[in-house]
């Protein structure tokens, strides 16, 4: 396995999940070795975004992290303490309702598994209605 850290170069590695559901009558699609990651633009899922924003996401939080502290809804820098900092770095990340400003921070890791699970149809072109097995699991999380 290696570290993926330039989201504009291709992903090695395939994923080929091998699942189906019999009750609903469906598959998940596969991720092709080399795919790219790409905008995602699917208004049939209520999903648009770029990659920029997730960069900018990224690039936010390695802020934070190397300043030790983080911008509130008020635009005030909050230090990150050791007693409440990894906790607040965690709601960053996790960008659910306890994120402290995800006008700032926004929702990297969901929306990060979204781009790598639509990198096969992201603007829905091919009519891939099919949810791929990582976009449910982030769905039922939230």
């Amino acid at each position: 396995m290696k570290r993926f850290h330039n989201w504009r170069e291709p992903i090695p590695e395939g994923y080929f999940p091998k699942l189906d559901s019999l009750v609903a009558s469906r598959t998940w699609p596969a991720r092709s070795a080399g795919a790219i990651l790409k905008d995602i633009n699917r208004p049939v899922d209520q999903l648009n975004f770029d990659l920029q924003d997730l960069e900018r996401w990224r690039d936010r939080i390695y802020e934070a992290i190397h300043t030790g502290a983080y911008i509130n809804p008020r635009g005030e820098r909050v230090p990150l303490t050791e007693f409440g900092g990894i906790d607040v770095l965690g709601n960053i990340m996790e960008a659910s309702i306890l994120s402290p400003n995800q006008n700032v921070y926004g929702d990297l890791h969901n929306l990060g598994h979204v781009a790598i699970s639509y990198c096969h149809d992201p603007d829905h072109r091919y009519l891939v209605i099919e949810y791929p097995i990582v976009v449910i699991s982030c769905k039922k999380i939230k």
